[in-house]
């Protein structure tokens, strides 16, 4: 498995942003708004590439004045390759990436159902359960150091 970082700018951008709405909008019947792609401009996206093929990928937002923490959004892995351990790797590249740069912590609000996925490589919940997209999700922090 390769994984590179892009930006919305690079080439990689309009096929990973296909597999992010296959996976994780149209099923909710939603759909990215112009609006949805100027927030994240100045976000990173972590894409992960298996036989030269798109497999996944995740976005990563860094959140509060310090830049010690980051937001980890959108995590999608392309509906074959579900179950297969990309999620986990790209999760690993993710934390690995963050301590290099000095990142204190990662966030994220989990949809309910994958909870225990995180969990599972150290992420706690926190809160009690909230709506978003309209489903229930839970924020889940790691600290890293």
């Amino acid at each position: 498995m390769k994984t590179i970082w892009i930006r919305q700018s690079d080439e990689a951008f309009a096929e990973w942003l296909s597999l992010r709405e296959k996976v994780l909008r149209l099923p909710l019947g939603l759909s990215y708004s112009a609006d949805d792609l100027r927030e994240e401009a100045d976000d990173r996206h972590l894409l992960s590439y298996l036989d030269g093929k798109l497999a996944g990928g995740l976005v990563v937002r860094e959140v509060g004045d310090d830049g010690l923490a980051w937001k980890v959004r959108q995590v999608a892995v392309a509906p074959e390759l579900q179950g297969k351990g990309i999620g986990r790797k790209l999760m690993l590249a993710v934390e690995e990436k963050a301590r290099e740069e000095g990142v204190c912590e990662l966030v994220l609000h989990s949809r309910g159902e994958v909870v225990p996925f995180y969990e599972a490589i150290g992420f706690c919940a926190e809160g009690e359960p909230f709506v978003e997209v309209g489903i229930p999700h839970r924020r889940m922090r790691k600290r890293l150091s």
